[in-house]
């Protein structure tokens, strides 16, 4: 995981959305902040706005920062073993999945707004 996170980190914040596509597997699902709002998939060609929609996200008014300020701030991803999953990691409001082609963004939270 350490090394894909490398790799997808590097993908966000040089903006490369079709890195970031190809590094997930679609459709991703589009969860919403509570269990009874629908999930949306996202392809090929809907992920990339959703995406940048999430990285501008502030999810702490407090301090006004942004999904795209965690990522940057998070050169490793901390993985609290309480919350894992075997083959699944969540990072934030990011959850990827090992599969037989590695590690990949298969669910992502959208905000209240969206």
């Amino acid at each position: 995981m350490q090394a894909f996170w490398q790799d997808f980190r590097r993908a966000v914040l040089a903006g490369d959305m079709a890195a970031v596509t190809r590094m997930s597997r679609l459709p991703v699902a589009s969860h919403g902040e509570l269990d009874d709002e629908p999930v949306l998939p996202l392809s090929a060609s809907s992920l990339p706005t959703a995406f940048r929609r999430l990285l501008r996200r502030v999810d702490d008014p407090a301090t006004g920062r942004s999904v795209l300020d965690r990522i940057r701030d998070t050169p490793q991803p901390r993985i609290d073993p309480r919350n894992a999953v075997p083959g699944q990691v969540r990072v934030d409001d990011l959850v990827f999945e090992r599969g037989r082609d590695g590690w990949r963004l298969t669910i992502l939270y959208r905000g209240p707004d969206e």
